[in-house]
Parts: structure tokens; C-alpha cells; sequence
């Protein structure tokens, strides 16, 4: 009874999925469609619907082939190769539909408004980045100019050459002008660096108009005459270091040199002087559009696509963040027709002559994973930010193996890729690898997650398959 129940059961939820998928996969290439054909809409969503019809027939076939026991592996691998295909472009296609029927095409255009702001935005945070460090120079000026007036007062010694008459005089009251004029440098340039700051954050829903202000105002904030006034003010002081000073309260002319003021104001007047990068032509709004989201589900699909196969960068964070409603719902149509394929294949009744041979490795696989699984155990660093240490100068074999993990994972180096000893840190450590790896240096990479997955797996994998090897 409860076998009769759940079959006819079975083949309702897979025709109420297929249909799902059908209609979503059907608007989504109709919104493309009808977006770049000059024809009668009715024509765009007519051909649409037809190659939607033909996908979920292709997917749902493949998969139910994919399931059925009497296939050899090679065949079932070739099937469940095409379902995937198909079951990506349908799911890339419902995804589109879903994020327009969530109404999120409005942030995911908003999403790629501000990043094609960013040739704007990018160079202002730079900009306001290297004002807070002119301010953090000037506050740096002020404090020495605090310190040479005690040295001065003191020793008679806060300029380069030989000491003076201790005490009062014209540089400790240099020291104390300086000092003040500093600080009113030091809140100018942080003002400019703030207003950076707040104008880099782009405005929800901004047009090309407002992107061609933003550029505009950028343009005249980097030529803003607060830095003209901090630079001449740097360039004075400069001179004057290198030539003579006049008292203001007695009109004493007087030099003071140092070289040391003379090298952090040169390096103050370098970071105003450095060119703002901003762009010449302004960037272009993302418009609200039918066709957006699913333009942008194909470009995620295919930047996912290569990530996992083939190492690319991984796709836009901001786009998925947003449209990660859409994806599952997608996913969950595409998954749940694939389970009800699967389960319908299965429940086909044919049995194949020989038992299932499952995935068992060969030796030569066995053999390659037991030596990479090897490699792991020693080098891999777990933690908060796992690292894989490549040995540096120690056996050949150990720093061949290492390197090749490295380059198939693409794995970024931890620091500036400099070789680090650190048999002080922890000598237990250090020993055994220097033991087993033959090297005392070790150059660190950051592990990606889907490779400690995979080290993970593979150590499970390797263990089933010794143990019925």
C-alpha cells in the first residue's frame, strides 16, 4: 500500500517541480530575450517557453538515465555529466526570475551602481586614507616639536651642529610656534581626509547624473586649496630648515638645520603631491531592468563554475549576498527534481547483472592520494587562518610535493612570501618538520577552505580504501 501511495506520489512532485522550473527558466530567457530582440514580446516568450520545454525534457532524462542501475559507469558518468549542464543553465535562468519576482533586481542594481562607482569612490578612500596619514604626520611633528624644546631648554642641542646657550631663546620659541602650527596642520589635513571620506559612500539608487557629480566633486576635493596651503606651509618650513629663521619677537635672524624635520616634511609634501587617480570619464548607473538579475545570475553561474573546476576568483560576494534568496530558492526546485529523477530511476525495477561497484580507487590513485595526504599531515597548519608551509632549501621531493599543492589550490602567500625559521616559536615543531622535510625555512600560504575540504575527504577516502585494499 504504501509502495503504491508513494510512487504515483513520487511522479506528482516531480511533474509539480519540473513545472516550477519550466515557467522560471521560460521568464528568465524571455527577460534576455525580449531585452535584446527588436520583435513582438510574444515572439521572445514563445521561443523561450519552447527551449524551456526542451531543457527540463533534457534534465529530467538525463538524471533519471544518471539513476538507472543497468547503465555501465561510463554512460551514467556521461549523463550525469549532461544533467548537471542542464540543471546549471536552468537554475541560472529560474534565478534570474526569482530575484525579479523578490523584487531584488532594484539592489542588485544598486549593488553594481556602487561597484561601477568604485573607479571614484577607490581613489577617494586612497585619498582619505593618505590625509589621516598627513595628519598623523603633522601630530607627529607637533610631539617632536614638544621634545626638541625640552632638549633645547635642557642641552642646548635640538638642531644639528654643535649646542648652544641653554634655556630660553629663539628655538625653544621656534620649537613652541612650531608646535602649535603643527596641530592646526594636523586638524586641516584629517578635515580633508573626513570629507573623503563621507563622499566616497555612494548614494542608494544614484543615477548617471549623480555619479557625474560625484565625480566632479571628487575632482575638486583632491585640488582643494586646504592642501595647497598644507603643502606651501611644509615646503616654507622646509626651506627654512635648510636656511635661516627670523625670531618674530625680536626680528633675530638664526638657522637651526635638521635633517631629520627636513625627511618626514619632504615625505608630507610626497603624499600630497601623489596623484589622486581619479578616472577622466565618469561611471555609468546600472538601470532597473527585467534582464538585470538574470544577466547577473549568469555571470555568478560562471564565475562559481570556474572557481570550483578550475581555480578562478571567486565570484561577487555583494551579488550573492543579495540575490541569495533567489539561489535557494532555485537550487531547491533544481535539487528537489533531481531527487524525485533519481528516486523514479531507482524505482524503475531493473537491476543490474552485477552489483554496484561503488567508487573504489585504483592503486595508482590510492598510491598519489597517500602521498599528497602525506604531504598535508606534515605541512598543514590548522588554526584561525589555516597555512600550508612549503619547505625552503630541504629535500627536493618535500619542496616539489608542497609547490604543487600550492599552484593547484592557488593558494596566496600568509605574508610577503619570506621564508620564516621559527625554530624559536615552537622548537618541537620546527624539529619535526626540519626532520622530515630536511629544511630549516618554510615559506607559509593561506589555505582556501574547499582545499582543507578536500584534505579532509581525502584522508577518510584513503583510509576506506587501505583498509579494503
Amino acid at each position: 500500500m504504501t509502495k503504491t501511495f508513494f510512487k504515483p506520489a513520487l511522479w506528482g512532485a516531480f511533474v509539480l517541480t519540473n513545472l516550477a522550473s519550466f515557467v522560471g527558466t521560460g521568464l528568465g530567457l524571455g527577460f534576455i530575450l525580449n531585452a535584446a530582440w527588436d520583435q513582438d514580446p510574444r515572439v521572445a516568450y514563445a521561443v523561450a517557453f519552447l527551449i524551456s520545454s526542451m531543457i527540463q525534457a533534457l534534465l529530467s532524462g538525463f538524471w533519471m538515465q544518471a539513476s538507472d542501475r543497468i547503465e555501465g559507469t561510463l554512460r551514467r558518468m556521461l549523463w550525469l555529466s549532461l544533467g548537471l549542464s542542464m540543471t546549471l543553465l536552468s537554475a541560472t535562468l529560474a534565478t534570474g526570475f526569482w530575484t525579479w519576482t523578490l523584487g531584488l533586481d532594484e539592489e542588485v542594481a544598486r549593488v553594481r551602481t556602487a561597484q561601477s562607482a568604485t573607479t571614484v569612490t577607490g581613489p577617494l578612500r586612497d585619498f582619505a586614507d593618505r590625509y589621516a596619514q598627513i595628519s598623523t604626520g603633522f601630530d607627529d611633528l607637533s610631539v617632536t616639536m614638544i621634545e626638541r624644546r625640552q632638549t633645547e631648554y635642557d642641552n642646548g642641542d635640538s638642531c644639528d651642529g654643535p649646542a648652544v646657550q641653554t634655556g630660553p631663546g629663539p628655538r625653544t620659541r621656534l620649537a613652541d610656534r612650531l608646535q602649535g602650527e603643527a596641530a592646526t596642520r594636523r586638524d586641516i589635513a584629517q578635515a580633508l581626509a573626513d570629507d573623503a571620506f563621507d563622499m566616497a559612500v555612494v548614494p542608494a539608487g544614484a543615477d548617471d547624473a549623480m555619479l557625474r557629480t560625484l565625480l566632479r566633486d571628487a575632482d575638486a576635493l583632491t585640488r582643494d586649496r586646504r592642501a595647497r596651503d598644507l603643502r606651501g606651509w611644509a615646503n616654507g618650513l622646509v626651506a627654512q630648515f635648510e636656511g635661516e629663521f627670523t625670531d618674530p619677537s625680536t626680528g633675530a635672524v638664526f638657522t637651526c638645520p635638521s635633517s631629520a624635520v627636513v625627511t618626514d616634511l619632504r615625505a608630507i609634501v610626497a603624499m600630497i603631491d601623489a596623484p589622486p587617480g581619479l578616472p577622466t570619464v565618469s561611471p555609468i548607473a546600472t538601470e532597473d531592468g527585467l534582464d538585470t538579475a538574470v544577466r547577473s545570475s549568469f555571470r555568478q553561474s560562471w564565475q562559481i563554475l570556474g572557481w570550483l573546476a578550475l581555480g578562478w576568483d571567486e565570484p561577487d560576494q555583494d551579488i550573492l549576498d543579495v540575490t541569495g534568496p533567489a539561489v535557494g530558492f532555485a537550487l531547491t526546485n533544481e535539487a528537489l527534481i533531481i531527487l524525485c529523477a533519481i528516486l523514479l530511476g531507482l524505482l524503475r525495477g531493473r537491476q543490474s547483472p552485477q552489483a554496484p561497484g561503488g567508487n573504489e580507487m585504483t592503486p595508482t590513485q590510492r598510491e598519489e592520494t597517500l602521498a599528497r595526504v602525506t604531504a598535508w599531515t606534515v605541512l598543514y597548519m590548522p588554526g584561525r587562518t589555516p597555512a600550508f608551509l612549503v619547505p625552503v632549501g630541504g629535500k627536493p621531493e618535500a619542496t616539489r610535493m608542497a609547490e604543487a599543492e600550492v599552484y593547484r589550490w592557488r593558494m596566496p602567500p600568509l605574508a610577503d612570501e619570506v621564508a620564516v625559521d621559527f625554530a624559536m616559536q615552537a622548537p618541537d615543531a620546527h624539529a619535526e618538520l626540519q626532520n622530515l622535510t630536511g629544511a630549516r625555512r618554510f615559506r607559509a600560504y593561506v589555505v582556501p577552505r574547499r582545499a582543507t575540504a578536500w584534505y579532509r575527504q581525502a584522508a577518510v577516502d584513503l583510509q576506506d580504501s587501505l583498509r579494503s585494499a
